[in-house]
């Protein structure tokens, strides 16, 4: 069932052949106006580093963030959401795969495609625009490690709010909190070291740094982040809140599915 999904996902992918182009187009425009923008930062502070950031990282970071997003990209709370109020998902739960398992297959199947077509042809382009000088393959092998992480905790707590849709009917209102919590807390548009020191200590016991901060700086293999040990020691916690929030959306699904009635619409 499984690879029949990634099957039908690259089928389907091949009619949006054209967003993919516009989709990769646009990141290497706003590479290219982030290379400019910083250039000038840097030739302005007249210095190497920022925060601990040389101008080729900061660069690759701000970058990095655009096949992130893709890479862990996904929606079961949509479709869960949309499944109550249309009545569909009364149909989906008498199928003999539950529905975790279901969404996170629909959500891995389309990862080979999004790989294949957005994130290499980006990651080639952005290479020719500015060699990236930090980047090896054990680098790059623990970045798509950590990235592969990144998704499963990404998918969880969007399975997660999810299920508060049983209660709430959409789960929205939620998914916009969270985005925006991902976005300011999760470095996607500035590493968190541009935050003051007592802001920074409270996001590192929150799982959002795992979204894009924490790949990225693997990736740019910035200092901190560049033995085993800080390796090893990240996969082990990355685990540890996949298997808390997994355990939490296992209790909140048996939870809400004894509270489900539906009417077929």
């Amino acid at each position: 069932m499984f690879f029949d999904s990634v099957i039908i996902n690259l089928k389907i992918s091949l009619f949006y052949c054209k967003s993919f182009v516009i989709s990769v187009s646009l990141n290497v425009v706003i590479f290219i106006f982030n290379i400019i923008i910083f250039k000038s930062i840097y030739s302005y502070n007249q210095s190497q580093t920022i925060v601990g950031y040389s101008f080729s990282q900061m660069v690759w970071y701000i970058g990095s963030t655009f096949f992130i997003s893709r890479l862990i990209y996904c929606n079961p709370e949509n479709s869960i959401s949309e499944g109550i109020i249309s009545g569909e998902l009364a149909l989906r739960l008498l199928k003999p795969i539950g529905l975790l398992k279901w969404e996170y297959a629909k959500a891995i199947s389309s990862k080979p495609v999004v790989f294949t077509t957005e994130f290499l042809p980006t990651f080639v382009i952005f290479i020719y625009i500015i060699p990236p000088d930090f980047l090896s393959i054990i680098v790059f092998i623990k970045f798509i490690i950590i990235s592969a992480l990144s998704f499963h905790l990404f998918f969880l707590i969007n399975f997660f709010i999810g299920t508060l849709a049983f209660d709430f009917k959409s789960a929205r209102a939620f998914t916009d909190i969270k985005n925006i919590l991902i976005v300011l807390l999760g470095g996607a548009f500035l590493p968190i070291d541009f935050f003051p020191k007592t802001v920074q200590k409270i996001i590192f016991y929150l799982p959002f740094k795992f979204f894009y901060y924490v790949p990225s700086n693997f990736f740019i293999n910035k200092e901190g982040y560049q033995g085993i040990s800080v390796f090893i020691e990240t996969i082990v916690i990355m685990l540890i809140w996949i298997v808390l929030i997994l355990l939490l959306c296992t209790f909140l699904w048996k939870l809400m599915l004894k509270r489900f009635c539906s009417a077929g619409g």
